[in-house]
């Protein structure tokens, strides 16, 4: 196998390996808010130890998903408009309550993609994992009111990291 050949395999291998090892800490984090949060066959200990390893992780890797989480956010707002125009709501869920999920995500994938392409600080690790939580939490807790109120608040994390980082440029004078 020529050099060149080998290089582009060991590349592809890495982005295959580093996109399965993606999906497998999204299961995890999933795993551990499902099991926390909702009546589950396994015990509560085993969800928080999910939750645990999911948000070291992801605070460790913000430099990579960081670039698709707009793209995500994006693609469940889109979801959500699709799913309120078509009736295909969950019991008990208003359209009210719905547009608010969407005009939520449409504001996470917004805020989110200021963070793409700039180095991050501790404060915006934090905010982005808790928009990160917040969501998962979103998508597993039981009614709308709270699953608005957790996306909530991973939102107003990002917002407020969003709005240090400003802070911070235009007291530097880079702005």
């Amino acid at each position: 196998m020529s050099t060149t050949a080998k290089d582009s395999f060991t590349e592809w291998a890495r982005k295959v390996v580093s996109t399965l090892a993606g999906l497998a800490i999204l299961f995890v984090l999933m795993f551990g808010a499902w099991t926390t949060f909702r009546p589950s066959p396994y015990p509560a200990v085993l969800g928080y130890v999910c939750l645990v390893i999911a948000v070291v992780v992801l605070l460790r890797m913000t430099h990579r998903w960081v670039k698709i989480a707009p793209g995500v956010f994006g693609l469940a707002a889109l979801s959500g408009v699709l799913r309120t125009l078509s009736g295909r709501l969950g019991e008990n869920t208003s359209n009210i309550e719905a547009l608010t999920l969407v005009a939520l995500l449409i504001v996470g994938a917004v805020l989110t993609n200021t963070f793409v392409g700039r180095r991050h600080t501790a404060v915006d690790r934090v905010a982005l994992v808790a928009v990160v939580i917040g969501a998962a939490l979103g998508m597993t807790l039981p009614t709308a009111k709270i699953q608005t109120a957790a996306f909530m608040t991973g939102i107003l994390c990002v917002l407020s990291a969003w709005g240090w980082h400003r802070l911070q440029r235009r007291n530097s004078g880079l702005e």
